[in-house]
């Protein structure tokens, strides 16, 4: 369509708690869902799972997906498959296993199949028009052509669960298996993925989020409608006629812009971008059907548009639930990659939920359809239907990212208010680009058990409980965010403490945590300060931290040890006196450093006492150091 005039760790930890999944709500049953995931592809964040199989997991945690849905493959291409051997390796590695699990769950009892984070993207072959996401075939699998000959259409193979023109009868209903090819099933298909498998995750948890809470009128978790046209503010009777069709590019814009008339019923606020002059949401002189600038969208919930390719103007506020369809030659493109060419792929990066849109060109008759799209997330059905009933063609350059269950206006939804504050979130603090001046802290909340949640955070830090500075996460609703501490000065203590903030304005915060900017290697011991003179009889503050890497539990055993010669005393045991005395402990999250500090009575004699704590670490490292305290 050339436009030439125009978990880790929270995994290991949820594994074993899959029977508590909720299976889901609105109508849309997890077990019509049929995960499709790549063990041979790897470990990239380096928590022992490879992060396919992390996708496909935590998803199957989230939405309660049975066991015998779960599909493991192995991919020998991490990102596409090639020609001639390319497509046999495709047939054999994925088309066959899948085949296979149909037909021993029965055919008709799936629905919907899920592609998880590290599955090939696309199949190239030889020829005009060479390129197919692979998510797109599989939409087909019982008609494809063999193992030696594919059977893909030189363009596209019609959907014949598309929907053209909704609210002009008759309108397909909710998906099911009487939509067939010439006699074969078709599916409903949807990925979960992004630049890591944390950006997957986020997908499912905005979705739940959405889904649970969304819904237009005051005090619900809502926002704004945005539609975006090329060529006119049209009026009402200009719109008369639909539908349309697609061949011509101001059909497409006519067609987009009868999205009003969906938006206007909704209950929700709606804009509409219709400056005259080729313009997008974001562009200089780009102004809403109000008269306003839009130069900014927030608070942006559903969009039907276009013509942002290879373009994304950073002025767009995702929030939780959000759902986008840009109409453009690339839409989707890039959707692994940190730093994406198309609108969507960015717009997931920023906060979007799901989104439909294209990896290669479509032509103007292949793209989903904005109108569509939009008319069917706002009317009982859900993602992947939405996806589905705006998709023209199977077999083709297609590709939906998104929970395909998120349904936020399903059939007898009872809407609630989000009225609860987030958890208390847990840190971890790993060192930055440079050890003693960057701390990285991850901030994160779990609500297993709990309703879903999300949270921006901050982290406020300083040398003391007062703090003084403050860094900020990326403003995006996720349950994990990573903030960057720096400028930090070597060898000192700060105290930290993160706020966070969830999508209805409520708030959580950790208790006051230390942090030392040195890295443990394996073990630092320190006495502060390693000496100090008092006059007779004065109380005093005496301190010691000590950090370990793997955490407090590898010290295998501490002691103090008091030498004062002028009294006869020689290394002298004095842990059990001196923990009796007033002290207070400061921990850092993940309890890696310790800093206690006790107060001790004034001593009457004049003298040098030498105070040793003695740390052994992993029943092998044994460390010590003294603090001098002088009286005279």
């Amino acid at each position: 369509m050339t436009k030439s005039i125009i978990v880790s760790a929270i995994i290991f930890t949820l594994i074993p708690l899959f029977a508590l999944a909720d299976p889901g709500t609105a109508g849309d049953d997890p077990s019509r869902v049929l995960v499709i995931y790549s063990t041979r592809f790897p470990d990239g964040n380096g928590n022992g799972i490879g992060d396919s199989t992390e996708v496909a997991l935590y998803y199957q945690l989230k939405r309660g997906i049975p066991d015998d849905n779960m599909l493991p493959v192995v991919c020998t291409e991490s990102f596409q498959y090639e020609y001639d051997d390319g497509w046999e390796d495709f047939f054999h590695q994925i088309i066959d296993p899948l085949r296979e699990r149909l037909l021993l769950l029965g055919e008709e009892n799936i629905d919907y199949l899920v592609t998880c984070h590290g599955i090939p993207v696309k199949y190239v072959f030889n020829g005009t028009f060479s390129e197919r996401a692979i998510d797109n075939i599989l939409a087909c699998p019982w008609f494809i052509g063999t193992a030696e000959q594919h059977d893909l259409p030189r363009r596209k193979r019609g959907n014949p669960y598309f929907e053209d023109s909704p609210t002009v009868p008759p309108d397909n209903g909710r998906f099911d298996h009487s939509y067939k090819v010439q006699g074969h099933n078709i599916y409903l298909v949807a990925r979960l993925s992004g630049p890591s498998p944390e950006r997957a995750f986020d997908l499912v948890d905005r979705a739940l989020y959405g889904e649970k809470y969304l819904w237009p009128g005051q005090g619900f978790h809502n926002g704004r409608i945005y539609i975006d046209t090329q060529y006119k503010a049209y009026t009402d009777p200009e719109l008369q006629g639909y539908p349309f069709g697609y061949v011509s590019f101001y059909d497409i814009d006519k067609s987009i812009a009868y999205s009003k008339f969906f938006a206007e019923p909704s209950g929700y606020d709606w804009l509409w971008e219709n400056t005259p002059t080729e313009l997008e949401i974001g562009d200089p002189g780009a102004t809403y059907h109000t008269g306003a600038p839009a130069d900014f969208a927030p608070g942006a919930l559903f969009y039907a548009g276009w013509y942002n390719i290879n373009k994304y103007n950073d002025v767009w506020e995702w929030i939780p639930g959000s759902a986008a369809c840009d109409m453009n030659s690339l839409s989707i493109l890039g959707i692994r990659e940190k730093e994406p060419p198309s609108f969507l792929a960015n717009a997931f990066l920023k906060g979007l939920t799901c989104g439909t849109g294209v990896i290669y060109e479509p032509e103007t008759v292949g793209h989903q359809r904005p109108e569509v799209f939009l008319h069917s997330m706002l009317n009982g059905f859900n993602f992947g239907e939405a996806c589905g009933l705006s998709m023209p063609g199977l077999c083709f350059v297609n590709m939906s990212v998104g929970d395909p269950l998120f349904n936020p206006h399903g059939d007898g939804k009872v809407p609630e208010i989000d009225d609860t504050p987030p958890p208390v979130p847990g840190l971890f603090v790993a060192a930055g680009e440079g050890v003693d001046t960057v701390r990285r802290i991850t901030v994160s909340i779990d609500t297993l058990g709990l309703d879903p949640d999300l949270i921006q955070a901050e982290v406020e830090f300083g040398p003391t409980a007062s703090y003084g500075s403050s860094a900020v996460a990326e403003p995006v609703f996720r349950m994990q965010h990573e903030v960057l501490l720096q400028g930090l000065v070597p060898s000192t203590f700060y105290h930290v403490k993160a706020l966070v903030r969830d999508p209805a304005g409520l708030t959580a915060e950790t208790d006051d945590f230390i942090l030392f900017t040195e890295d443990p290697d394996p073990l630092i011991v320190e006495a502060i300060p390693e000496s100090r003179t008092v006059p007779p009889g004065t109380p005093f503050d005496l301190s010691f931290h000590v950090s370990s890497r793997g955490g407090m539990d590898e010290l295998t055993d501490h002691s103090v040890s008091l030498t004062a010669l002028h009294a006869g005393i020689v290394d002298r045991d004095v842990t059990d006196a001196l923990f009796s005395m007033p002290y207070t402990l400061e921990l850092s999250p993940g309890h890696t450093t310790h800093l206690y500090r006790f107060t001790l009575p004034g001593f009457a004699m004049r003298g040098d006492y030498a105070f040793t704590i003695r740390v052994e670490h992993g029943g092998t490292m044994e460390i010590e150091k003294t603090a001098l305290v002088i009286v005279q």
